[in-house]
């Protein structure tokens, strides 16, 4: 394989890095309440508000099955809850309860340790240049 062809094997990777760091740092904070799966779903509750599970698993990549439980895991640790949708009362839509608020300043902080390990050595000009060419492989 050519250097030219790594970048998926290398982005595939770090992303089991990032996955097993993320959940060692979680393991670390006494008052957390949610895995790092779950955080996919909560995330994007923080970034976007309110969603139906559906647009929860398009946005995290997670099956709507495996989405659906780790909601109701979610709503029974309080974190989230759900309401039916206004205009289509078949489908459901979850939003943050104040205690799933309250667990974004961690999930935050947790971040944070994380992009300093990762990018530990990095000049603040090389992270922009390297996260602009990982938004042009999303693209």
């Amino acid at each position: 394989m050519s250097q030219l062809q790594n970048g998926g094997y290398l982005i595939h990777n770090i992303k089991l890095l990032n996955g097993r760091l993320y959940n060692k740092l979680l393991a670390q904070e006494k008052d957390i309440l949610f895995t790092a799966e779950q955080n996919k779903l909560l995330a994007v509750l923080y970034e976007k508000g309110d969603q139906t599970g559906t647009d929860l698993a398009l946005a995290t990549g997670l099956a709507t099955n495996t989405a659906s439980i780790m909601l109701k895991k979610l709503e029974s640790l309080g974190l989230v809850d759900c309401r039916a949708h206004a205009q289509d009362q078949r489908k459901k839509v979850f939003f943050l309860t104040d205690l799933g608020r309250q667990q974004e300043e961690i999930a935050l902080h947790i971040s944070e340790e994380l992009d300093q390990v990762f990018y530990q050595g990095f000049l603040p000009a090389e992270i922009k240049e390297f996260e602009a060419y990982l938004q042009r492989i999303q693209h």
